[in-house]
């Protein structure tokens, strides 16, 4: 991302990296560029404490749904999408 803010060009990047370089129009969103999901996984033990992975489950949870605003909808990106200087 640093390379394309002072050489220019485009690329991909998580939508939470790039929303202050998009804020100051250093970056900006590339009109129809496919947009793209990077699934999340949670692995843990069988034998575990249930209340802490309930807890970090509530957690996880809670984060992934204030990141499902698009772009377009909000001045704050949360998805993936291609940026280019």
């Amino acid at each position: 991302m640093q390379h394309i803010i002072k050489n220019g060009g485009s690329g991909y990047f998580p939508a939470r990296i790039v929303a202050n370089h998009i804020a100051a129009k250093e970056l900006h969103i590339v009109a129809e560029a496919p947009e793209f999901f990077m699934p999340a996984y949670v692995v843990f033990p069988i034998d575990r404490d249930d209340r802490v992975i309930d807890n970090a489950l509530t957690i996880i949870h809670r984060i992934a749904s204030q990141q499902s605003i698009s772009p377009r909808e909000s001045q704050r990106p949360k998805r993936t999408r291609a940026a280019k200087f």
